[in-house]
């Protein structure tokens, strides 16, 4: 949404080009980075929010793969992610060109995976994530009801 105008614009304004989730803004506001089921390659895409160059355009991949942003550094040079399915490793992919790198695995207790997905800070230093823990009993009543054969 522009501001001053208060038009509204999709971002993805094709479904034919994929879908978009777990977008997060860059720090300066100026770029989002998401994951994108864009055929043929699905992803993690930065896409600049400003231009008049298609959107689809202007976007380039940073990874391949079922990975998804939790977040930008401070300084946006990097995002953070997780790959979907396994978020006990949070890494690093530079905003511009490099590999990635693992900044952290999460303490996990023996056959337990992280519920929801972690979140970071942008200096990278503190990680909040949700593990649960379910328990249940089981109860068997022979003749509740002597009535009912």
């Amino acid at each position: 949404m522009d501001p001053a105008t208060e038009m509204e614009v999709p971002l993805v304004q094709n479904d034919k080009v994929g879908r978009m989730f777990d977008a997060v803004y860059s720090p300066n506001g100026g770029a989002i980075a998401a994951h994108w089921n864009r055929p043929p390659k699905a992803g993690i895409y930065i896409i600049p929010l400003v231009g008049s160059v298609p959107y689809e355009q202007r976007s380039r991949q940073l990874s391949v793969g079922m990975q998804g942003p939790i977040g930008w550094s401070s300084d946006g040079k990097q995002i953070y992610a997780v790959e979907y399915g396994k978020q006990d490793t949070i890494f690093a992919i530079p905003a511009e060109k490099g590999d990635p790198r693992t900044v952290v695995t999460l303490p996990l207790p023996v056959d337990r995976t992280v519920d929801y997905g972690p979140t970071i800070t942008p200096d990278g230093r503190r990680v909040a994530y949700m593990v649960s823990e379910s328990q249940s009993d089981v109860w068997m009543i022979e003749n509740f009801d002597p009535e009912v054969q």
